[in-house]
């Protein structure tokens, strides 16, 4: 297998048609031990331009302000205007676009790149045919929850029809949003097309979150005092990732039930302030929850808090999710 400068080298000549050149930072032995520790130093040059590429080791979630001081502590030993670009195994959604607000230069090879200073802005599914559509619809993400929770092995367009309660032609088009993301392919077996996933794990999960879309519709209070609050409802939000990792938990208690589901039950609970201390939160969804032994999917709960700029709910939420996505099960069903 190929070293990391080596696969990342090969990345950038067949992205821009130039040849890259790395040399290894001689230098980089005087960085404070936290540095050498966390990134393997090159000198990059092409398109006549040079810049100092930083490799992280591990498959690490640094934060901005860390990032940002890593910088700042590299500029010190660096020639004036130098640029940095740094080389990640991985990013979320919400790394990505803080870098990027801040201009900060950086690689996920073969998935995403932003070197402002060549005027590149690349992610891999920009290179293929565009699915003509910014998020799947509320079919087709109830359809992808449905399949990495039910399991990913060939299913028929009438079963998850039935599954979903989706008549012919809405499943039909959940299917090939799908497929034009580049998640599923048809096969005909005998009479009957059959749909199987052809990305699984990370890789899965890293094609689909472009398109997945906050599913929380709004937001109603209600009395701790209603009937059964508890059991007709999924334990979601801060408080459902409380549960999961150590962050700690809100003040306010928070639940989801589907919009369709709350009407049928909503003459049950007693709604009240926000501002009442003995209220519950209640979000209702687009969609039915989809559930993961028991609980809110963590990948369901993820795309509801993805855009809390709270640095310890989204430490707590990468947590959660690479234990998901790094578990036995992963995304396999």
């Amino acid at each position: 297998m190929s070293k990391p400068i080596e696969s990342i080298i090969e990345y950038l000549k067949n992205l821009f048609g130039d040849q890259a050149v790395a040399i290894s930072w001689k230098d980089s032995d005087l960085l404070p031990s936290y540095l050498r520790n966390s990134y393997d130093f090159f000198w990059t040059s092409m398109l006549n331009r040079e810049f100092l590429l930083a490799i992280c080791k591990y498959d690490k979630t640094y934060k901005l302000s860390d990032i940002k001081k890593h910088i700042q502590q590299l500029r010190k030993s660096l020639p004036l205007d130098s640029q940095i670009v740094f080389a990640l195994k991985s990013a979320s959604n919400y790394q990505r676009s803080q870098l990027i607000k801040e201009k900060v230069s950086f690689i996920v090879p073969d998935k995403h790149l932003y070197i402002p200073f060549l005027g590149a802005a690349f992610t891999e599914w920009y290179s293929k045919k565009a699915p003509g559509f910014f998020h799947l619809s509320l079919s087709g993400q109830a359809l992808f929850f449905e399949l990495i929770t039910s399991g990913l092995n060939s299913k028929s367009q009438e079963e998850m029809g039935r599954r979903l309660g989706l008549g012919k032609m809405a499943v039909s088009r959940a299917f090939h949003e799908l497929e034009s993301v580049g998640v599923v392919q048809k096969n005909k077996v005998g009479r009957v097309n059959k749909w199987s996933v052809v990305k699984h794990n990370r890789d899965l999960w890293d094609t689909v979150e472009l398109y997945l879309f906050n599913p929380i519709v709004s937001r109603v209070y209600v009395s701790k005092t209603s009937p059964s609050v508890r059991f007709k409802l999924i334990q979601a939000g801060e408080t459902a990732l409380a549960e999961n990792t150590m962050l700690g938990f809100p003040k306010l208690d928070t639940y989801a039930i589907s919009k369709s589901d709350w009407h049928k039950i909503k003459e049950d609970f007693i709604t009240v302030s926000h501002e009442d201390i003995n209220a519950y939160c209640i979000e209702l969804w687009k969609h039915q929850i989809p559930l993961y032994k028991g609980k809110i999917h963590p990948l369901a709960l993820y795309t509801t808090l993805r855009e809390n700029r709270d640095e310890r709910v989204q430490k707590s939420l990468e947590e959660l999710k690479s234990r998901y996505l790094l578990g036995g099960e992963q995304l396999n069903g």
